[in-house]
């Protein structure tokens, strides 16, 4: 009796053995096959890798004098009192149209030429200085796009009666598109 269960324990170890030398070899080749095999991942010619394109960080405006128009009527008639330099993104600057010596000027007219084809005209009057000059008052945020966003209070152009017709903002890039005149 003792034989019998001898020769089944061996023919089981033989055949745990032989089972185990099967999944050996099976996973070997398996492994030989996905290790050569091009279709379990994407493989790129060196060539067809491109760097990362990096992006520029915008920080800050450039001067908003080029936008004013350079071609006032004639010197000491008007002029245009805006901060020179850069300016952060997210900074207001104020801007003075101011009115100059000339009698015969009432105030001044601030007309711009927004980027997206809008005329608009500021043209109050209501800012007037001690020596009874006046001047048109209005303000520029530099954008996170590097752009000057323009904000005045449009009205009637002239000869129409300075009458409100309400806010009015937008981007301004072209040189000269914001004239005081």
């Amino acid at each position: 009796m003792m034989s019998t269960n001898a020769s089944a324990s061996s023919q089981k170890l033989v055949k745990m053995v032989t089972w185990r030398a099967i999944l050996l070899v099976g996973l070997c080749c398996l492994l030989i096959m996905i290790k050569k095999s091009e279709a379990c991942h994407a493989t790129f010619p060196e060539e067809d890798i491109t760097d990362i394109p990096t992006t520029t960080v915008i920080t800050s405006c450039s001067s908003a004098i080029p936008l004013f128009n350079a071609n006032l009527p004639s010197p000491g008639d008007h002029g245009v009192q805006a901060p020179a330099g850069t300016a952060a993104i997210g900074q207001t600057i104020t801007v003075y149209c101011n009115q100059g010596t000339t009698p015969l000027i009432v105030g001044s007219i601030v007309r711009v030429l927004f980027d997206n084809g809008i005329t608009a005209v500021q043209n109050l009057d209501n800012y007037s200085t001690p020596s009874g000059t006046f001047f048109e008052q209005f303000t520029m945020t530099c954008t996170s796009s590097g752009l000057w966003d323009v904000s005045i209070f449009e009205t009637l152009a002239p000869p129409l009666p300075n009458t409100p017709i309400g806010p009015r903002n937008g981007i301004v890039s072209s040189l000269g598109a914001i004239q005081c005149t």
